[in-house]
Formats: structure tokens, sequence, C-alpha cells
């Protein structure tokens, strides 16, 4: 299964919490299940050039935009990037 999960805060964010850490909990447990997983977040505040396709605790992580703005981010890759996800979790 393909499954796209979005966050409104990097998981390597100083300010993340525990939503974030458990975020990245059940997506590593999907994965090590066989599931092709992607996060999809902004990019990592402090670090504006951390966006596009990167490893986060061996996920696949899209950073793009800003708090703010990273559901429209989201929005955007999901219609430009003619992936098909079985799953999407907000």
């Amino acid at each position: 299964m393909r499954i796209l999960a979005l966050t409104w805060k990097h998981p390597l964010d100083p300010s993340a919490g525990g939503a974030e850490r458990y975020l990245v909990e059940v997506c590593s447990r999907w994965a090590e299940d066989g599931h092709e997983v992607t996060v999809f977040g902004p990019r990592q505040r402090g670090n504006p050039e951390a966006g596009g396709d990167s490893q986060v605790c061996r996920l696949r992580y899209i950073g793009e935009g800003s708090r703010l703005s990273v559901f429209r981010s989201a929005g955007r890759y999901l219609r430009s990037s003619g992936h098909l996800y079985d799953c999407v979790l907000e």
C-alpha cells in the first residue's frame, strides 16, 4: 500500500512534539511491514534548503512550504506528481 502522511511540523523541528513523534513511529512501523510510506510536511525551520526529498527516521520525507502553507503545497504535490496513494492521512 502507498501511504502519504501530512504533518504541519517537521518531525526534526525543535518545537515538534508528541504528535510528530507518534506519526514517525506509526509510519516507520508501516514501512517495516512493507508499505511505501511518504511523509509530507514543511521545510525544516532554520534550514530552508532542507526541502525536497530527504530521509527522516528512515522514511521518505518531502518538505515544501512553511507551517502555514504546507497543506496547500501538499495539494499541489498530489495534483502534479502523478503518484497515486491508497491512503492519505492528515
